[in-house]
């Protein structure tokens, strides 16, 4: 097994710095570096290729960037140069797109190891997929109970429990769950939910067994805040923003602790705050009689103006949105949602030069905000030229190479300026560094725009491989001489 994926080593960047090689790639992945945790899985894999969860982690990480396609090519080649390898095989199965051939995978492993307790949860989440829970019920105990350490298969257990309306069989889970593997910070989230009542007890026994998880010290601090405990929910929601700072929930209720601990909220007002940010999308003349509510008795906080802009944004009522940010930034002129929310709302509305100074402040607070910085991208062009916004564009998507917003936004301001030379060489760029679909479709159109045909060629037939879609044959056989 130490002839690793050549294609799975070369998805992402050219070499593995020593700094990614020592880090989490979960964490570097929290703190918005995608290249770096890639690349520390990856060295993690070539480290220690019998570790099934080291793989496990390389492929979660390739799906989530959109590389499942590659990530599938990769290990079909590792099951068949490991043909009588059970973990080849389910692993095979786990990176497969397609619920058949994952189960097809799954099977092949079971059938050279019977007890392989990864290939029967995968099996079992197949059979979820699918809409067969009874079945996946029955699997996922199965693994359990042939491998009562394996996290995943308890977690899917109590979802397919719960998808199915049995609470009181997926809390038991989730308890059996905390015995067996004390640091699944999944169990302990999913009893807060199934047992509110208990989830204080639930979340701090979470915390004392996994004190690093952000999920837990979020949650935990989110229950101490509707309990009025400012001051603990405030130490649990900066630990968790320590370790994932874009956990947008988080954000809020860390400024509401604020709003609270300053006295421009209270605790009815908190909860009036929340029922309100919940109607947004389902009842808005709901929740527009709920903000106005607020406005009336917290006309100091700058929350309840944030939230009734964002709902008239939401009713595309522009001008009234403007008031209430403009209301907002006027009592918090340093917040970053609040100059994200405003230089975003006047970006549409036209006024470039108003919301630059306001994006470019909150991109810097959160440059981990990839739409933040795109915008800000956009305004600079808008306020200050074309070739201003490429600048600032390349640095957004220099800053996030796993991005496709920053690199379509740079490429089309260079088309509008008559530079197709220049947007193909952003492509190229972008596609060595990030070989996902979109950017290789895009180069190949780039590359027609310059009249190379057969390059243009290639690049769909490439994509025909990579995708098992005939369309780009069709389109590369009419490039073709």
């Amino acid at each position: 097994m130490n002839a690793l994926l050549l294609s799975l080593l070369l998805a992402i960047g050219a070499s593995t710095p020593a700094s990614a090689q020592a880090s989490d790639p979960e964490q570097l992945m929290r703190e918005g570096h995608p290249v770096e945790a890639m690349e520390a899985a990856r060295a993690g894999v070539r480290e220690a290729p019998e570790d099934v969860a080291k793989h496990e982690l390389l492929i979660d990480l390739m799906n989530n960037l959109g590389l499942a396609l590659q990530g599938e090519i990769a290990y079909l080649q590792f099951a068949e140069d490991n043909d009588q390898d059970p973990m080849a095989w389910y692993l095979l199965g786990r990176a497969a797109l397609d619920p058949r051939r994952a189960s097809t995978a799954y099977a092949k492993a079971l059938s050279l190891d019977p007890n392989y307790a990864r290939a029967t949860m995968g099996l079992a989440s197949v059979q979820r997929a699918l809409g067969e829970p009874e079945d996946a019920i029955k699997l996922y105990r199965q693994a359990t109970a042939a491998q009562p350490g394996l996290a995943e298969a308890w977690s899917g257990l109590g979802a397919t429990l719960m998808d199915q309306g049995k609470a009181a069989e997926a809390l038991e889970v989730c308890l059996q769950a905390m015995v067996a593997v004390p640091r699944d910070r999944e169990a302990y989230l999913a009893a807060s939910v199934l047992e509110p009542d208990m989830a204080r007890d639930h979340l701090q026994r979470g915390v004392k067994a996994v004190p690093d998880s952000p999920e837990l010290r979020a949650a935990l601090g989110r229950v101490q805040l509707r309990e009025g405990d400012f001051k603990k929910a405030r130490e649990n929601l900066d630990l968790a923003l320590a370790k994932d700072p874009g956990a947008v929930q988080a954000i809020f209720d860390r400024a509401v602790v604020g709003e609270l601990e300053a006295g421009r909220l209270d605790t009815e007002g908190q909860a009036m705050l929340a029922r309100a940010r919940s109607l947004i999308q389902e009842s808005p003349v709901a929740a527009e009689l709920g903000v106005r509510d607020l406005v009336t008795k917290y006309p100091e906080c700058y929350l309840v103006y944030l939230v009734q802009g964002h709902l008239f944004i939401g009713l595309g009522r522009q001008m009234e949105a403007v008031t209430s940010l403009s209301k907002a930034l006027e009592l918090e002129p340093t917040s970053p949602d609040v100059q994200g929310a405003m230089g975003m709302l006047l970006l549409t509305m036209g006024d470039a030069a108003r919301a630059l100074p306001l994006l470019e402040s909150a991109y810097k607070s959160r440059p981990w905000d990839v739409e933040l910085g795109v915008s800000a991208g956009m305004a600079t062009a808008n306020a200050k030229g074309i070739n201003a916004g490429v600048t600032a564009l390349g640095a957004v998507a220099d800053a996030h190479p796993t991005e496709l917003a920053p690199v379509m936004a740079l490429v089309t301001l260079l088309s509008q300026a008559g530079r197709p030379d220049v947007a193909y060489q952003v492509l190229n760029r972008a596609v060595t560094r990030y070989p996902h679909p979109t950017l290789i479709l895009s180069k190949a159109a780039a590359a027609q725009d310059l009249g190379r045909k057969a390059e243009a060629a290639a690049l769909l037939r490439e994509l025909e491989e990579l995708t098992g879609d005939p369309k780009y044959g069709s389109m590369a056989a009419e490039l073709e001489p």
